[in-house]
């Protein structure tokens, strides 16, 4: 099935369809599964792919995409564009981003925000955001 995402991701990739298609295609990267050897460069990819779709941007992708520049695997290790795709997932309600960019925030001793994405973080269900 892997094989069918990445092809249907490399044809169109700014068609609606296709953001699923390259989220799972970064996915495979990411975890080097179903025949894929793993590929952090290549996840990234993928997931940019998903995150910048026209139609139907994949938000879950920003936020994995925002991850992997967090840690400089497969991309230029980059603060801002961490906190600028979290900020971006985090918006559309991927809770797991507004966690993280809370303690992104944290770290940066801006506890107004840090407090702020936590918030919605905890309204979104994570737990340990809620204890502020």
């Amino acid at each position: 099935m892997a094989k069918f995402y990445k092809k249907a991701c490399d044809l169109a990739p700014n068609e609606g369809f296709a953001s699923f298609a390259c989220y799972n295609t970064g996915v495979t990267y990411d975890y080097g599964k179903d025949g894929f050897k793993q590929s952090r460069k290549e996840a990234a990819r993928y997931y940019k792919l998903a995150c910048d779709n026209e139609k139907e941007p994949n938000y879950i992708s920003c936020y994995n995409l925002g991850l992997l520049y967090y840690d400089g695997e497969g991309v230029r290790q980059d603060m801002a564009e961490t906190k600028y795709l979290y900020s971006l997932a985090c918006d559309n309600d991927i809770k797991e981003a507004c966690y993280n960019l809370g303690i992104a925030f944290e770290q940066e001793r801006n506890l107004l925000k840090a407090k702020e994405y936590k918030q919605k973080a905890c309204k979104l269900g994570i737990s340990q955001a809620c204890n502020l």
